[in-house]
């Protein structure tokens, strides 16, 4: 296994760009159970050693995909690092997490109130959020709360379903973390590109005042860069040293970004 490994100086102002870009949560780990065809060439990546996919995640995400991206995206992740690792997040908090998301058909200048059907609970499932546009327009969407790569901050995962709703079926009590860097094909990934967008993606789930550091190493693309796998770690480490991680390329309200999980028993 090299050694390699790059550093990666992420700045609060580029957090900041990033939230606006993909606000948003995840939420509750659902039962795996498939989530709707994988688009082409996202079969599930065939990697040595460590990085062999669990197959308990076959019909996951990360086995599956999202299906249409023309109709299924991730708007975002919001980290609740303030609130910490919060179990229950009540509907007013459920919709204080789609504040300022514009979803696809939106009509120029149009702004968007969200409504949750209830609370949303840890490893509970998602949550079905309206989204009702004073211009008229009416969208689906859902929240997730989950946990993050920061063993200290939980997360709300957000998508949006134009027009129905599409589970979103994630690894049972996974460790998550989402880039904020936008891409516009994962076919034109590079191992540099998926550095970045690995520690890109730690680094959002340790927000401080700081600027949060972190080292990547070993990382590896697959299936024309649908799939990342790889080492990561955060500065300054809190005992967690380098931890094995895999991605999938999803798509956003525009382009596409990377979901990663911290690989069980880790």
């Amino acid at each position: 296994m090299s050694t390699d490994t790059t550093q990666h100086d992420i700045s609060r102002g580029s957090f900041l760009r990033g939230a606006l870009a993909a606000a948003g949560g995840i939420a509750g780990i659902g039962a795996a159970t498939a989530a709707g065809a994988a688009p082409a060439g996202t079969s599930p990546a065939k990697a040595d050693g460590d990085f062999t996919v669990p197959a308990s995640w076959d019909q996951t995400v990360f086995g599956t995909g999202l299906g249409n991206g023309k109709k299924v995206y991730i708007d975002g992740l919001s980290v609740l690092y303030q609130e910490g690792t919060p179990t229950t997040l009540s509907a007013k908090e459920v919709e204080a997490q789609f504040a300022g998301t514009l979803p696809r058909g939106a009509k120029e200048g149009e702004m968007f109130t969200a409504k949750s059907t209830g609370s949303l609970d840890l490893d509970g499932g998602s949550i079905l959020v309206r989204l009702n546009g004073d211009k008229g327009t009416r969208v689906d969407a859902e929240a997730y709360l989950v946990r993050t790569a920061n063993p200290k901050a939980h997360g709300v995962i957000t998508k949006i379903d134009v027009p129905h709703v599409t589970p979103l079926y994630l690894p049972q009590k996974a460790h998550l973390a989402w880039s904020t860097t936008r891409i516009d094909d994962p076919a034109s990934v590079s191992t540099k590109d998926a550095r970045e967008q690995l520690g890109n993606a730690l680094a959002w789930c340790y927000q401080t005042n700081g600027e949060p550091q972190v080292d990547t190493k070993d990382v590896k693309v697959f299936d024309d860069g649908v799939h990342i796998t790889g080492y990561a770690r955060w500065i300054p480490d809190i005992g967690l040293g380098f931890q094995p991680y895999y991605g999938i390329a999803l798509p956003t309200a525009s382009g596409w970004s990377y979901l990663f999980s911290r690989l069980p028993g880790k």
